[in-house]
């Protein structure tokens, strides 16, 4: 499957359980979305990239990476630098953030519940 789709943007499988390190069995990369209220660092403690669900620079302050779904976007990078992230939209029903907070997708983006 490779690290890239066809529009250049990075193939990614989110909260793989199924083993550790940077990729997936299918050769994506494995992404743990964070919601950046703490430090995390680019990487979680199972190998996989922490990634935050938002345009704008490359990293955020909390160390993760900005990711967005490329939603027709070519390239690796939006404008302003975050990742094009394919397969962000592929699994966003079970996701929860490292607080538990549950996960969904509104116009692109998602958002936290309390």
């Amino acid at each position: 499957m490779g690290v890239y789709s066809e529009s250049g943007n990075l193939k990614i499988t989110v909260n793989d359980t199924t083993g550790v390190g940077r990729y997936a069995a299918d050769g994506s990369i494995r992404v743990t979305l964070v919601s950046g209220s703490t430090y995390t660092g680019v990487y979680a403690s199972d190998g996989s990239m922490n990634v935050i669900n938002e345009d704008g620079s490359l990293y955020h302050p909390c160390g993760a990476v900005r990711g967005i779904i490329p939603y027709g976007g070519l390239g690796l990078h939006t404008p302003s630098g975050a990742f094009y992230l394919d397969g962000l939209d592929q699994s966003f029903n079970n996701l929860e953030t490292e607080d538990g907070f549950n996960l969904l997708l509104e116009t692109g983006e998602f958002i936290l519940l309390e």
